[in-house]
């Protein structure tokens, strides 16, 4: 295996990122700067003698360090606020401000030219009205943490859009922001007593709850499967067709439950477990049967094996031993 054998680890901009922030090691970077921004910030909360309470403390710490000052956009109230207060910088700025929320921009952070020492260095808006109040929450950490681990792509303008974004940067930032974001000072207790349930959906719901109602399910279990020391993945399953599909724009094409999000803990990536995302779910499945059930508020579970899910090609998944609990789209699998 090569010294650097990742997407991430290749990239430029995370290894002048790394660089930047002192970090030796040549792989496992997105780790490295993650242990670095979290060092970062209890340093600075030590420094200060702040202890959070919640997740929410720990977001206005990162916000003081990082010199941001964040406006959430829930109505058109609080968007002509936001645009009065923009305004102020660059009187250009509201129009462009507008047509993006308009758009696939879900967050919108500019440098402030007015900045002094004592005020704050950036601005950023993060659209929290209907259909991306959920996203929002991720969104107010990720911008900071772009300039938390100082990255040299973070200066005058940026956004972050609904499009999915693989760039390895930006795949370390939301890192970052998950480490950061879901404190694990205060998660991880609640996480360990919650996951006590025989339910283990229900278990990572009440843990949301409990510690960030507003965040969405999928942004709180990447965060918390990595809390569990036993091998476990998160599987969204919705209808969907093969990427060779897709890309071909064929008529007619042919739908099938698949795992179009797959979230894998690190104890499943040290035993080598996984679902390949968009993997198709057999019928022999509880998913299966779950998702096409009339009952989609009942949690349904099984023990079942892994290597009854096939590829089209025949390729079968490790054939292991799972548990299942499933409801709805989501799916929790540990392994037995």
């Amino acid at each position: 295996m090569s010294r650097r054998s990742s997407p991430i680890d290749n990239d430029a901009t995370v290894q002048q990122i790394a660089s930047i922030l002192g970090v030796r090691a040549t792989s496992d970077l997105e780790r490295a700067i993650c242990d670095v921004a979290e060092d970062r910030v209890r340093a600075h909360m030590q420094k200060h003698d702040i202890t959070p309470e919640t997740v929410e403390d720990v977001q206005q710490v990162v916000l003081n360090m990082t010199g941001v000052e964040l406006f959430s956009i829930t109505d058109d109230r609080t968007l002509d606020a936001a645009m009065t207060s923009i305004s102020r910088v660059n009187r250009l700025l509201p129009a462009q401000l507008e047509r993006e929320f308009a758009t696939t921009t879900e967050a919108f952070v500019l440098r402030r030219d007015d900045s002094n020492l004592f005020g704050p260095r950036f601005t950023a808006f993060v659209d929290a009205r209907e259909g991306r109040s959920q996203r929002a929450w991720f969104s107010s950490r990720h911008e900071p943490a772009h300039l938390l681990i100082k990255d040299p792509s973070a200066d005058g303008i940026w956004r972050r859009t609904s499009t999915e974004r693989p760039e390895p940067v930006e795949r370390v930032v939301d890192a970052v922001a998950s480490r950061i974001g879901f404190w694990a000072d205060i998660s991880l207790p609640v996480v360990r007593a919650a996951f006590k349930q025989e339910d283990l959906l229900e278990a990572f719901e009440i843990a949301n709850k409990h510690i960030a109602p507003t965040a969405s399910f999928e942004a709180s279990l990447r965060a918390f499967l990595d809390m569990i020391p036993e091998p476990l993945l998160a599987v969204r399953s919705d209808m969907a067709t093969r990427k060779a599909e897709r890309r071909a724009h064929r008529p007619g094409t042919m739908f099938d439950l698949r795992a179009v999000v797959v979230i894998q803990n690190e104890a499943a990536r040290r035993v080598g477990i996984n679902i390949w995302r968009n993997f198709r779910v057999p019928e022999s499945s509880v998913i299966f049967e779950a998702y096409h059930g009339l009952d989609r508020a009942c949690t349904w579970t099984a023990t079942e094996r892994l290597g009854d899910w096939k590829d089209s090609g025949g390729s079968r998944l490790r054939d292991v031993e799972i548990e299942v609990w499933t409801r709805g789209v989501w799916s929790i699998l540990r392994v037995n």
